[in-house]
């Protein structure tokens, strides 16, 4: 019984040593695996990456990963490529690009004031239902958002206040021919020279007379700046127009 005893025992002692050992070997695979995929990380740059530029490796992030979140571009078929012949602009940022009014700048009359988009309403006029373009409070002036934009060829609509919130155009019927405009947009400065000024009976006119006045603010072919506001000071009986031309 006793030698059985000491059988049993040194059995499980090997198979204790057996099992440590093999501990040992799972444990250092694991390590020795861990230490396969976290290499990359551990390398101060890229094998391939320019001096002065930053790896992935540099940001801590793994290789594989940065793989598995990189959006690549598709690839254009023939079916799907451009196939136009047309030449590309040699600079396409010199491509002229249309802009909304922002700054109006005329220096014979000490105007300069800011632009923003009108606001379109409708109402009722000797029974018919008219459209018409509020002016804007404050120091500002209107741009007409159905007419032209700066760059584009056609008739551009500001409008302004000359008695009333802010009086921006209150100078504007002392402009004469051949003065100089200034309009800015986003990025491009547009020059342009008044041609002609115009006062339009408004009040009590018949709905045919305040629609033919309507004209001087409707779309045209030719490319030109149209100032609209009211006169005079006391009674707002006229509408005071100015048209110019763009000069470059």
């Amino acid at each position: 019984m006793a030698a059985l005893n000491r059988r049993f025992e040194t059995f499980l002692s090997n198979l204790q040593h057996f099992l440590v050992n093999l501990l040992i070997i799972m444990i250092g695979t694991d390590l020795a695996l861990l230490g396969l995929y976290l290499m990359p990380i551990t390398h101060s740059r890229a094998a391939n990456a320019p001096a002065g530029s930053s790896s992935i490796a540099d940001a801590g992030v793994s290789p594989l990963g940065a793989v598995l979140i990189t959006v690549i571009p598709p690839v254009l078929s023939p079916t799907t490529a451009q196939t136009s012949t047309q030449p590309l602009p040699a600079n396409p940022a010199s491509v002229w690009q249309s802009e909304v009014p922002t700054r109006l700048i005329i220096p014979d009359i000490q105007l300069d004031a800011p632009v923003v988009p009108a606001v379109e309403v409708y109402m009722e006029l000797s029974g018919a239902l008219v459209r018409r373009w509020d002016v804007p409070y404050g120091y500002l002036a209107g741009w007409h958002g159905d007419s032209a934009r700066l760059g584009d060829a056609g008739n551009i609509v500001i409008n302004g206040h000359h008695n009333i919130n802010g009086q921006v155009f209150s100078h504007l019927i002392d402009i004469n021919e051949g003065a100089e405009i200034f309009v800015y947009g986003q990025n491009q400065e547009f020059h342009y020279r008044v041609i002609e000024k115009v006062l339009l009976s408004e009040k009590n006119e018949p709905l045919e007379v305040r629609l033919a006045n309507a004209s001087w603010i409707q779309p045209t072919t030719n490319p030109r700046l149209t100032l609209v506001t009211c006169w005079p000071y006391e009674s707002n009986t006229h509408r005071l127009i100015v048209v110019a031309e763009p000069t470059l």
